[in-house]
């Protein structure tokens, strides 16, 4: 491709004043900075499959173009250290550069000393710098000129600047420049300048005569840019394609908008008559429309094959392909998503672009081929297929660690049971092999995938010690035992087991890991991360299950098999647990609230209890039963107090459901973590309806409460613990007033006034008037 300064030579003695045509703006449109390697597994790294100044074009999910990350500020503070001397160091240079205003280089240059740092520049070694400075800041803010409508406009939003004061300013500086570096500093500000200036002519010829490709630098290609943008204007097409394409290969932060500037020259060249796949440029006209116009990427493909059968363009296609499939096919379970899913018949046609590629004899990377091949036929579910694909790629070639690894991952992929023999076999060579173990991308889709198994048997629980953390929170550190040994996935830690208190899932576990058969290797790992006694997290776990169910006996000879029972309660039960309270604030301890119900039965819980960490304490899960069954013992033998111990058992079963402050003895969860169960998430299978037994059990002890022998003042108390168990209010938003007004509804109100109607002689009906305001406004 002829060079864009051998262009300009060629046809600068040929310029005539022309009218520049309006140009969209070219902003920048990208998504956020999102690491590909973080929402799905990659197992083939595709920026291995082509030169590195093409990553930008690689397949980033929701984003036309990778993120450029490419520290030009770093690197440009560098170059200007080195200007200044060793005197300066990097934050006095950046404070130089980007944080001083254009005010403070007017004082330095009237000799006013500010500040220390100002003081390092008074030396006349300085004083062009100076000049420099104040040229540059005057021109911070330059955009082109819109008011005809006309120009090559790059999205600038800032106030206007005095362009021709700039273009002025910077002929005369040059003339005086002591060094390349500062003159094509300079001449960049002119350059841009009468660009801006949508003086084109003299934009393309400064820089035909203030820059040399010997010196090039960082500047000379921005200010090959814009003379790029002038020549664009002056419709001198093929001039600014090379110099938009020279741009975009050599300023990776500018890689987004010469995109967009090539995009809009080739429209150029087409509406001009000219047939683009006729031309020198046809090659990287199909390239860079397959992100900018309608041409489909396969169809790109296929043009560029024509052209040429070892296209670099074409290769970097196949890459981006090749990971948007590896999109498709390994998303991570918990965070992966793509929003484009390849058809049928582009698989098709892809498969035909493949074999005819193959034939080529002049072909020179077909291992690419084979990659890509595999890949549809796993998505085709044809594994034995991609097996023989990779098989082709011979150990020699670059490729031969990504085809290993492929073929690791589809013989995973053909595990589709839980058969221990099979899965311990493939974790043997996870282990055994570096080339497997050191991608954590590989690993973590071996672990995942065994994990979906186990999950899809109905073994959730094993599917949850299986898998691996991997999605937007990997530190890619490579795999290894210990990272796989000590990490469990967050939303499956011991600490948050309430989605697996389902009677199937628990058995399920136990026929997995506990049966009588001997463990396997990989077995044995994965048991060893959950920390504690498989065989005691199992009783411990169908303990809690029985409890919400309401089967006390069955609870209790659950966890009285519980060996180690420090690992999952503590030796004394809360006697706050068969109290109540009216407030219903989750951020103030229980025993500061509450109607302190336990201390009228001292012998409940035997000795009195300290009640520090009130919240977090959790209470002996053998002695709760027990104290529950002595409850529904007494009830049924002292029918004088029947409506106290009914109250009692009420309340512990509110307390232990989600609406209550002891919520970590049944779910394993604080206070503050509650929602979940409440169904306020957006779960599948939220715990709303599970957690709702619970409540409902409470409230029929409530209800016996009221209609047992016993005090008033208590069933005072059933009855307002009835309006919290049936809890229901509307609350809209009064725009005239700026209120919310709350507005109670159906058994929450019955109940209210069935307190005000039976109970209001009692202490309790006066302790709710002054401290529940949904009473008094209901």
């Amino acid at each position: 491709m002829i060079s864009f300064q051998k262009l300009l030579n060629k046809i600068l003695l040929f310029l005539l004043p022309v009218m520049a045509i309006a140009s969209p703006p070219l902003e920048y449109c990208g998504g956020g900075d999102w690491n590909y390697e973080e929402t799905y597994y990659a197992i083939i790294d595709q920026r291995m499959l082509v030169d590195h100044r093409y990553d930008v074009y690689l397949n980033c999910p929701d984003s036309a173009l990778c993120s450029e990350n490419t520290g030009t500020e770093t690197e440009n503070i560098a170059a200007w250290k080195n200007y200044l001397g060793t005197n300066f160091s990097n934050e006095d240079v950046k404070k130089y550069i980007y944080d001083a205003d254009l005010d403070f280089y007017k004082n330095l240059k009237q000799g006013v000393e500010a500040s220390p740092l100002s003081r390092k520049l008074t030396r006349d070694k300085y004083s062009y710098f100076i000049d420099y400075m104040l040229l540059a800041k005057r021109a911070e803010s330059s955009r082109s000129d819109q008011s005809n409508g006309n120009g090559w406009y790059q999205g600038e939003n800032a106030p206007t600047v005095d362009n021709a004061a700039v273009l002025a300013t910077a002929m005369g500086l040059f003339k005086t420049a002591p060094d390349i570096f500062m003159k094509h500093r300079v001449g960049f500000q002119a350059v841009r300048a009468a660009h801006y200036l949508q003086k084109n002519e003299q934009s393309v010829q400064l820089f035909r005569e203030l820059f040399r490709k010997a010196d090039a630098d960082y500047m000379y290609y921005r200010a090959m840019e814009q003379a790029a943008g002038a020549a664009y204007n002056l419709k001198l097409t093929e001039a600014a394609i090379a110099g938009f394409i020279t741009a975009f290969e050599q300023i990776p932060e500018r890689r987004y908008v010469n995109g967009l500037n090539l995009k809009l020259a080739y429209d150029q060249l087409k509406n001009l008559g000219v047939d683009l796949g006729d031309t020198k440029y046809a090659e990287s006209f199909y390239f860079y429309s397959s992100y900018f116009n309608d041409l489909s990427d396969v169809a790109a493909m296929r043009k560029l094959a024509a052209i040429d059968v070892n296209s670099r363009f074409l290769g970097v296609l196949l890459a981006r392909k090749i990971d948007q499939m590896q999109a498709q096919l390994f998303m991570d379970g918990d965070y992966g998503y793509y929003y484009k899913e390849s058809s049928p018949e582009e698989h098709a046609t892809l498969s035909i672009l493949i074999k005819q590629q193959l034939q080529q004899p002049q072909l020179k990377n077909k291992e690419i081929y084979y990659l890509l091949q595999s890949l549809i036929g796993i998505t085709k579910n044809n594994l034995q297929g991609a097996r023989q694909q990779l098989a082709a790629i011979p150990s020699n070639s670059g490729y031969y660690v990504d085809a290993q690894r492929m073929d690791f991952i589809v013989r995973t992929r053909m595990i589709d049971a839980v058969e221990p023999g099979k899965i311990n076999e493939v974790f043997k060579e996870l282990e055994k092999l570096r080339i497997l173990n050191s991608n954590p991308a590989v690993a973590a889709a071996f672990f995942n995938q065994i994990a979906s198994i186990y999950k899809k048997s109905g073994d959730a629980i094993g599917g949850a010690l299986v898998a691996v953390n991997y999605g937007y929170y990997s530190d890619e550190v490579p795999y290894s035992y210990a990272k796989m040994k000590s990490e469990r996935r967050y939303n499956y830690s011991f600490d948050d087991t309430y989605p697996l208190l389902e009677e199937g899932i628990i058995k399920n576990f136990q026929s997995n890991f506990l049966g009588s058969g001997k463990l396997t290797f990989f077995e044995t790992v994965i048991l060893d991360r959950l920390k504690v006694s498989p065989a005691d997290f199992s009783h411990d776990l169908m303990g809690n299950y029985y409890m919400t169910m309401g089967r006390l006996d069955a609870a209790l000879k659950e966890y009285k098999q519980v060996k180690n029972t420090s690992d999952f309660w503590e030796d004394k039960v809360r006697p706050e647990i068969v109290s109540s309270s009216i407030k219903e604030w989750m951020d103030v301890d229980f025993g500061s609230i509450s109607d302190e119900k336990h201390l009228e039965y001292p012998d409940l819980v035997g000795q009195p209890f300290k009640a520090d960490y009130l919240e977090n304490y959790r209470d002996d899960k053998i002695k709760l039963v027990q104290l529950m069954k002595n409850l529904e013992k007494r009830r049924s033998q002292n029918s004088k107090n029947a409506a106290d111990y009914n109250y009692m058992l009420g309340n512990i079963w509110y307390n232990i459901s989600a609406e209550g402050w002891f919520v970590n003895d049944l779910y394993y969860v604080g206070n503050d973590q509650r929602n979940p169960l409440k169904g306020y998430n957006w779960d599948d299978k939220p715990m709303d309806a599970t957690y709702q037994q619970v409540i409902d059990r409470a409230g029929d002890y409530f209800e016996k409460a009221v209609l047992s022998n016993g005090s008033q003042e208590t069933k005072a108390k059933a009855t307002f613990a009835l309006a919290k168990v049936n809890r229901c209010f509307n609350q809209e938003y009064d725009r005239n007033t700026g209120n919310s007004n709350l507005e109670l509804c159906d058994d929450h109100v019955k109940y209210f006034d069935q307190l005000s109607a039976n109970y209001s002689e009692t202490q309790y009906y006066q302790e709710v008037l002054r401290e529940c305001s949904w009473f008094v406004a209901r």
